[in-house]
């Protein structure tokens, strides 16, 4: 019957949702669905999760106070030494660099302070380490040793300072880079120190 006929669509339309204009909305292939915006959703979201975060990366380097005022002491310190075996011993420039290895340390440290290069710095630090703290447990503590004792109380300091820096700012790349430059010129050292001491007997009496 009509009535029948009309009641057909009506039962249709109230079936079908409805959107803000109160029509029917029909679905179509390409029709974006519910549940398909909550899963772009949610995937948006496990991306932003899964990446590196700025708070990750290393922080720039800064040229702080302490970081100056070790930079000045530790090179008047190394002025100071070299003063000793060029001035005093009369060394000569080749003893001087071999014997007095602190100065060439310090030197790094200072260069990679001023030029804001972490990796330079570690690698002098790593230098002031081998020089300077184990020389703490060389060297005496009485006369002359004294002065030296003072330089390298001042090294380890820079030392400690370029650890600090390197953990709070995460510098584990540059320190790993610094790190293995440093060894290799310590091995480098020592092999032309071991060579030159060799050609120069007398020089360590003096």
């Amino acid at each position: 019957s009509a009535g029948a006929a009309h009641a057909g669509p009506r039962r249709l339309a109230w079936t079908l949702p409805r959107g803000e204009t109160g029509q029917p909305i029909v679905r179509g292939p390409n029709t974006p669905r519910e549940e398909d915006a909550m899963t772009t959703a949610e995937t948006t979201l496990d991306a932003a999760a899964s990446t590196p975060t700025d708070h990750a990366a290393p922080r720039p380097f800064h040229r702080t106070w302490p970081g100056w005022a070790l930079v000045l002491l530790n090179l008047l310190a190394a002025l100071n030494s070299s003063w000793f075996f060029l001035g005093v011993l009369g060394a000569g420039v080749g003893g001087w660099l071999m014997m007095n290895s602190c100065a060439p340390s310090i030197a790094v440290f200072a260069l990679g302070f001023v030029l804001r290069r972490p990796a330079v710095a570690v690698a002098g630090a790593a230098m002031m380490a081998r020089y300077g703290t184990a020389g703490l447990f060389i060297f005496g503590w009485d006369g002359p040793n004294l002065f030296a004792q003072a330089s390298h109380l001042l090294m380890t300091a820079g030392v400690v300072w370029v650890a600090v820096d390197v953990i709070r700012n995460r510098r584990f790349r540059a320190a790993g880079w610094g790190l293995a430059a440093g060894a290799v010129v310590l091995v480098a050292y020592a092999v032309v120190q071991h060579l030159y001491f060799a050609a120069h007997p007398g020089l360590l009496d003096a």
